[in-house]
């Protein structure tokens, strides 16, 4: 429904400042609750103040997007590790995951709606990670809330090592 009233000039996106690490804290505090039940830990590396002018509802859904996937793809006894700040005059957040990793030659297609990494899921050990693979529309939401915010969003990836998304707002 995000990308469908986006795509249909349904969903105005404010201009407000705000700061990122507020937003950022309010979505941890409730991924928290659905990482301890998969036993996996969230914690801040670097938390600093960090202003960003945009739509607050819709960064917070961005970093609720990318801590359930790094929670879902995170084996227990894993770790989730953001950071926030200001990196080269940019406010940056980095969530950093020790899941189960995406395939190097699947990376380019996370973003596209509906894409789902069937070839690392299928070689993950932890039921959830096939079985919770969800409908592939999460980072593509993650996607269009950035590019309206005129952010960079970027994954790096290893299998059996883990993932890092970074998102850039401007300065």
């Amino acid at each position: 429904m995000s990308l469908a009233r986006a795509g249909g000039g349904e969903r105005a996106i404010e201009r407000v400042p705000f700061y990122l690490d507020d937003a950022v804290a309010d979505a941890t505090s409730s991924a928290r609750v659905l990482a301890e039940g998969h036993g996996v830990t969230i914690f801040a590396e670097r938390f600093e103040e960090a202003r960003v002018v945009g739509d607050a509802a819709l960064v917070r859904q961005l970093v609720v997007i990318l801590l359930h996937n790094a929670v879902k793809f995170t084996l227990a006894g894993g770790r989730i590790q953001l950071s926030v700040g200001i990196t080269l005059g940019r406010p940056t957040l980095v969530v950093e995951d020790t899941g189960i990793g995406i395939d190097a030659d699947q990376l380019p297609r996370v973003f596209e709606r509906f894409y789902r990494a069937t070839e690392t899921l299928a070689r993950s050990d932890d039921p959830r990670a096939k079985t919770g693979a969800g409908a592939g529309l999460g980072l593509s939401i993650a996607r269009w809330i950035a590019d309206a915010h005129d952010a960079t969003i970027a994954i790096e990836s290893k299998v059996s090592v883990g993932t890092r998304v970074t998102v850039q707002f401007p300065a």
